[in-house]
């Protein structure tokens, strides 16, 4: 398996924070898991600010994910705890997980999951 993460930082378009912190945060997280994410993408841009094909639910970064690293989307799980982030999977053929106690009207996940644990324990 391949751990790849993609969000949105609208922050960084908004003025609330740069991209060097984001990169520090970034840093951190990658510290804190052992080095397995494989390639963190983001979007810097706000549909506020800046119309962009990154920003979820468009699927700009899934799609360089899957040229860069090879993969199959149709074998392939995004999990996400907003609408716009299962949006984004399905548009790639990607099955999905929303992170949530209760279904949304807003979109048609795969499957629901209570925190990332039970999310991957039920992929694996």
């Amino acid at each position: 398996y391949l751990a790849i993460v993609v969000t949105n930082q609208a922050g960084i378009s908004k003025g609330l924070y740069t991209r060097a912190q984001m990169h520090a945060c970034h840093d951190i997280l990658m510290e804190k898991t052992g080095f397995l994410i494989d390639h963190i993408y983001y979007s810097p841009n706000s549909p506020t600010f800046s119309a962009s094909l990154l920003h979820k639910p468009d699927s700009l970064m899934l799609e360089k994910a899957i040229a860069k690293f090879d993969i199959d989307p149709t074998t392939s799980w995004l999990i996400g705890d907003r609408w716009s982030d299962i949006v984004c999977g399905q548009k790639v053929g990607a099955k999905t997980v929303l992170i949530a106690e209760e279904k949304t009207n807003e979109c048609e996940p795969t499957f629901l999951a209570k925190n990332l644990l039970e999310a991957v324990d039920r992929i694996l």
